[in-house]
């Protein structure tokens, strides 16, 4: 039976996890914030008391940020790669004080059972 220690290793797994995430992000409405005073970005004033919804699918399809954002590369998150990225670029469970407080759970939880999965496979 895998364990969270044999979990914590397969970190090609992870990267997998990470770019599926990225390219099907399970929630992308979800990110909001409520202004607490008005804020000008590049000449554009949004006042305060607006919501803000920050756009998760066109941050993960970012050219800026993910060359060829359509493709499946696992690589984008290797250890080295990971490193280079910019934290908010990668939101499938949001950002911040308010993200989601079941993400680590869920990553060990899907690679325990992919791991059992692949043991029974034949």
């Amino acid at each position: 039976m895998p364990t969270y220690e044999d979990a914590n290793k397969l970190v090609y797994l992870d990267m997998v996890l990470h770019e599926s995430l990225r390219l099907f992000p399970p929630v992308v409405t979800f990110v909001s914030r409520q202004l607490d005073e008005t804020v000008t970005i590049d000449s554009k004033v949004i006042p305060a008391g607006v919501t803000v919804q920050v756009p998760v699918w066109n941050i993960h399809y970012d050219e800026t940020y993910w060359p060829d954002p359509t493709a499946f590369d696992p690589e984008r998150f290797s250890p080295e790669n990971k490193k280079n990225l910019l934290p908010i670029t990668w939101i499938p469970f949001g950002i911040g004080p308010r993200s989601c407080i079941g993400m680590r759970f869920s990553f060990i939880e899907v690679k325990l059972m992919l791991a059992k999965m692949v043991r029974l496979f034949r």
